[in-house]
């Protein structure tokens, strides 16, 4: 197992983390450049979470 998914596993509390349904803990991000991500296996994602805070909080138009 990943080290840093085992630190996650330690402290991360349950009601907060969501295990996938297969029971695997989420990705953990490292890094990020433009529109990709990598996780601490160093696999490369697209980033598609981006607009999650106006999802989220919504837009305001004055």
């Amino acid at each position: 197992m990943n080290p840093h998914l085992k630190l996650l596993q330690q402290y991360e509390s349950r009601n907060v983390t969501h295990l996938a349904k297969d029971g695997s803990w989420p990705i953990v991000w490292e890094h990020a450049k433009g529109v990709h991500v990598w996780d601490t296996d160093g696999k490369k994602y697209l980033d598609l979470t981006g607009a999650f805070a106006v999802a989220a909080t919504g837009h305001a138009n004055p």
